[in-house]
C-alpha cells in the first residue's frame, strides 16, 4: 500500500495527464500530409494519362478514389481526430449539463460513422445496388440534419457557427457535389480518364480540408477564453 493509500484508506490516486493542443498548429500540421498525398494523386495521374503508364501498384498506392492505400488511411486519421476532439468536448459538455449536450453527442457519432465508412466503403455499397447515386439521398440528409441543427448553431459564438457551416459546406460541396459529377462521368465509362481522376482530387481534397477547417473551428472554440491552446486532462487509473 502507498503512502498516499495509507492516509485516505482508498486505493492509489488514479495518474492525471494534460495534453496541450494549439488550435493554430493541429490544423496546419493536419493540412501537410493532405497536401503532400493530394499532390502525389495528381502528378502519379498527369504522368500515367499524359507520359506514359504508371505501374498499377504505384497508381494504387495514391490514387484518391481506391481503399487500402495512404490517402484512405489519412482520410480515415482525420476523421477519428475531428471524433477524438469532438468526445473530448462532448465529456465536458455532459458533465456541465449542458443543454446542447445532446447535438455534440450526434457530432460525435457522426464522425466515428463518417470514419467507418472511409475505411468500410459503405456508400461504394450502397452506390452499388440503387439505380440513382447515394449523393442524392445523402443530400437531402444533409439539408435535414443541417436543418435540426440550426438552434445549435445560434447558440455558439458567431465565429464558430460561421466556421463550422463554412467547413460542413466544405466537405458537402466534396462528397456530394463534387461526388455526382464523377458519378456522371463513371455512367459515361470514363473512370479511366485524366478528367475523373482530377474530379476525385477535387472530391477527396475539399473532403480533407473540410475536416481540417472543423477541427480548427472546434480547438478554437475549445480553447474559448485561452489566449494559446485547447487543453485536456486524462486520468489514468
Amino acid at each position: 500500500m502507498t503512502r498516499a493509500s495509507r492516509r485516505t484508506g482508498r486505493g492509489p490516486t488514479p495518474a492525471r495527464y494534460e495534453m496541450t493542443f494549439s488550435s493554430r498548429a493541429v490544423p496546419r500540421v493536419l493540412a501537410v500530409p493532405a497536401i503532400l498525398l493530394l499532390a502525389c494523386h495528381a502528378a502519379v495521374a498527369i504522368y500515367h494519362y499524359r507520359v506514359e503508364e504508371v505501374p498499377w501498384l504505384l497508381f494504387q498506392l495514391f490514387d484518391v478514389d481506391q481503399e487500402n492505400n495512404l490517402p484512405t488511411w489519412y482520410s480515415e486519421f482525420l476523421l477519428l481526430t475531428g471524433f477524438a476532439f469532438l468526445w473530448l468536448c462532448t465529456s465536458q459538455k455532459r458533465a456541465q449539463g449542458d443543454r446542447w449536450s445532446g447535438h455534440w453527442v450526434a457530432l460525435t457519432v457522426g464522425f466515428l460513422l463518417m470514419s467507418v465508412d472511409e475505411v468500410a466503403g459503405v456508400h461504394e455499397t450502397i452506390n452499388s445496388v440503387i439505380v440513382m447515386t447515394w449523393a442524392i439521398p445523402a443530400g437531402i440528409m444533409a439539408l435535414a440534419i443541417a436543418a435540426a441543427f440550426v438552434p445549435f448553431l445560434l447558440h455558439l459564438p458567431t465565429d464558430t457557427a460561421v466556421r463550422f457551416v463554412l467547413a460542413g459546406g466544405t466537405y458537402l460541396a466534396g462528397a456530394v457535389g463534387i461526388e455526382i459529377v464523377g458519378n456522371s462521368l463513371v455512367g459515361q465509362q470514363l473512370s479511366d480518364t485524366l478528367a475523373y481522376k482530377m474530379t476525385t482530387f477535387a472530391e477527396e481534397g475539399l473532403e480533407m480540408f473540410g475536416v481540417i477547417l472543423f477541427l480548427h473551428a472546434l480547438l478554437r472554440y475549445m480553447r474559448g477564453s485561452k489566449a494559446s491552446a485547447a487543453q485536456a486532462s486524462v486520468a489514468v487509473t
